[in-house]
């Protein structure tokens, strides 16, 4: 089956059009990855600073933490920076396999929280955005950074 050419007057117009798929893939890979990876080291390191005894409006975590009336562990943000660092580390796709996981898990379970709470839409849509982010990160990476395939029939076609 030939690909039609988009008019580039090139001949090859269909590895142009790939090629430029491919580049606007990695573009929006990178975009992506970088903006987890800067929330969850943002979010990591300030969740780790917060004193025992912070007023409730320091930077609003600790007054997030009554209002979802969770207990606030300082170890939460441990993971968070973990995570942060494990989508930077090089070779190490299972490592980053298992910190999408948790990216998506927290973020997720971030909306739930709020949504029973019965929060503002905006403050149950914002974590969804990340992990929709997380994910986009997640599904465009390289076939170079991928385990496999995600199912037999993949495999196949």
């Amino acid at each position: 089956m030939r690909y039609l050419s988009i008019g580039t007057g090139l001949s090859g117009g269909s590895e142009v059009l790939q090629g430029l798929l491919l580049s606007y893939r990695r573009c929006v890979h990178g975009l992506a990855v970088s903006a987890i990876t800067l929330a969850e080291l943002v979010t990591g390191f300030a969740g780790r600073r917060i004193p025992r005894r912070a007023s409730r409006s320091w930077c609003g975590f600790f007054g997030l933490f009554q209002h979802l009336r969770l207990r606030m562990k300082s170890r939460t943000g441990i993971w968070e920076v973990l995570a942060g660092i494990a989508l930077l580390a090089p070779r190490v796709p299972r490592l980053k396999e298992w910190a999408y996981a948790g990216i998506f898990f927290n973020m997720t379970g971030a909306a739930a929280s709020r949504a029973v709470r019965g929060d503002d839409v905006s403050h149950i849509v914002a974590p969804l955005v990340f992990a929709c982010l997380a994910e986009a990160s997640w599904a465009l990476r390289p076939q170079s950074r991928s385990l496999g395939v995600l199912s037999p029939a993949e495999k196949r076609a």
